[in-house]
């Protein structure tokens, strides 16, 4: 006699429904351990998003600087290439360069290691009661450089936002503001340096140039005076005690001028004691020399960008997210209490039917 095999039949949606209406029942029955979880697990997430470590993030925005803030520094060196320095030397006092420089100085991380360390942001004493300061040190340094930025609003602008974060919005504004003057005085030190040592330079160029045409001027003073000399032996022997015209003379010496005249260049000579009247070149050297001496470069004051955004108390904060944790929280709450509930239903359930 053949068995007939009949089909597994499929849960229906009844029994679904069924299945549902169950968890829901155990869940509503349950309600006060759900509502206990989630009121817990607020309570914790409310305590963590109100003594968790703030972030707040001031910013400023900037653009290259106009001619406001770079006039003092133009002027020098227009003055500069006035006095025959070429322009190539001084392209780093370009607008775009300095700019640049300023951005570039802003996100350096030594420059940031220096100014945290400085302003005391960062402990760096040793205490000999924890072994791994050093460590410590090392990684909360890491931590907020990068929370120190320069970034570009984009690739076809000029305009960069400068950002500073601090554990409270007036901390976090009165360091962007801190730094930015730190990194400003920094630019201001070096390319004054720059200024000097090109403008230093210059003279000292001047000063060896003056020199040597110094030396070859007396040096050519003193054999005009022999050479002169030769002449006036010459002049005396041929008896020409006077000019003589026409005379075809190829030789070094001057015996057309005659003796009387000789012996007077050889006097006049012999009394010059200011190379600078016998070469007009030392005396334009000199004048160089003295316009660039008489320049002030010194504390040439600047500003390596404009203000299209001063640094700006933020009004909200970065982390925690207050709200969003509470709300998270709760709901995790929620569901861990169902979890709970769900399995404590299970279990007991397998119990009796065992």
């Amino acid at each position: 006699m053949t068995s007939v095999s009949h089909p597994e039949r499929e849960p229906s949606n009844d029994s679904v429904s069924l299945d549902l209406n169950a968890i829901v029942f155990v869940l509503w029955k349950n309600k006060i351990i759900l509502i206990l979880t989630a009121v817990v697990s607020c309570v914790l997430g409310s305590i963590y998003a109100y003594t968790a470590a703030q972030v707040w993030t001031s910013q400023a925005l900037i653009d290259q600087p106009t001619s406001r803030e770079i006039n003092h520094l133009r002027l020098v060196v227009n003055k500069l290439v006035n006095n025959n320095i070429e322009p190539k030397a001084l392209a780093s006092f370009e607008k775009e360069v300095i700019f640049k420089d300023f951005i570039k100085g802003f996100n350096s991380a030594d420059n940031k290691v220096n100014f945290l360390i400085a302003e005391g942001i960062v402990d760096t004493s040793p205490n000999p009661q924890k072994n791994d300061s050093a460590q410590n040190q090392k990684a909360q340094l890491k931590k907020l450089i990068k929370t120190i930025d320069a970034r570009a609003l984009d690739k076809l602008s000029d305009e960069v936002t400068l950002s500073f974060s601090g554990d409270t919005s007036g901390e976090a504004k009165r360091w962007l503001e801190k730094y930015i003057a730190f990194i400003q005085a920094k630019q201001v030190e070096a390319k004054n340096n720059e200024l000097y040592s090109i403008w230093q330079n210059r003279i000292k160029t001047l000063d060896a140039q003056y020199d040597s045409v110094v030396t070859d001027t007396l040096q050519r003073q003193k054999d005009e005076i022999i050479r002169t000399g030769y002449s006036l032996r010459i002049s005396n022997a041929a008896g020409l005690d006077k000019p003589v015209e026409n005379l075809n003379n190829r030789d070094v010496f001057y015996i057309e001028l005659g003796s009387k005249a000789l012996a007077e260049k050889l006097e006049v000579l012999r009394s010059m004691k200011d190379p600078e009247i016998m070469n007009p070149e030392l005396g334009s050297l000199r004048l160089q020399i003295n316009s660039l001496k008489s320049l002030d470069i010194k504390n040439v004051s600047f500003q390596s960008f404009s203000y299209l955004s001063s640094p700006d108390e933020p009004i909200s904060r970065d982390k925690p997210r207050r709200p969003l944790i509470i709300i998270l929280s709760t709901f995790l709450g929620g569901i861990l209490g169902a979890g709970v509930v769900l399995f404590r239903h299970s279990f007991r359930y397998r119990q009796r039917g065992g």
